[in-house]
């Protein structure tokens, strides 16, 4: 089969860390299978897969869904975070229970190193906890969670992080106890 060829190609590249190569194999071998130009961002539903049998249909997407995971990794590792966003995108729509997808859509949106996609992949994150069914993939999960939440911490500070509301009881608390001390020294002053 040639598209399996093309991705034999782009597993050879990017054991080679030939990223860039990988990922045009993996494309052009995911386009073979759709309705789109192997240079096409405009990727399309599963509808568009062209299959004789819905068991070969079946056998395609898990094809498919392996060579979106594998293209972004490609893109992890040339630091295309969204491009490796979108490939993880079109992963989860085929298998929304993949872990992989999630877990490279996390590290595409930590990546971005921005408060919001920081947000986005917490949620990412805690979503595919659902779906780990191993106690070693919930921990692993769970310790990305809490290094997303610290780093976060550390773009925002932690009140911002806690929303509005936090900071506004923070901030009360501050003021009550900056009250309390400057009445206490005119008491003691007195």
């Amino acid at each position: 089969m040639v598209a399996e060829a093309l991705k034999n190609k782009g597993n050879l590249g990017f054991q080679n860390k030939e990223y860039l190569g990988a990922a045009t194999h993996y494309l052009h071998s995911i386009a073979i299978f759709r309705h789109f130009p192997a240079d096409s961002d405009a990727l399309r539903s599963e509808d568009d897969l062209v299959c004789d049998s819905e068991a070969q249909r079946e056998e395609v997407s898990k094809l498919i869904n392996i060579l979106f995971l594998n293209l972004s990794q490609c893109y992890l590792e040339t630091k295309a975070f969204e491009n490796a966003f979108m490939a993880s995108d079109q992963a989860m729509r085929i298998d929304d229970k993949n872990l992989k997808a999630y877990y490279r859509q996390t590290r595409a949106l930590e990546g971005m190193d921005k408060p919001e996609s920081l947000r986005q992949a917490i949620d990412c994150i805690e979503v595919g906890l659902q779906y780990c069914a191993t106690d070693q993939d919930r921990q692993r999960f769970e310790q990305i969670r809490r290094e997303l939440m610290v780093r976060l911490d550390e773009k925002l500070g932690a009140p911002k992080r806690m929303g509005p509301a936090f900071a506004k009881a923070t901030q009360t608390l501050l003021d009550d106890a900056a009250k309390q001390l400057s009445g206490a020294g005119k008491v003691c002053s007195a």
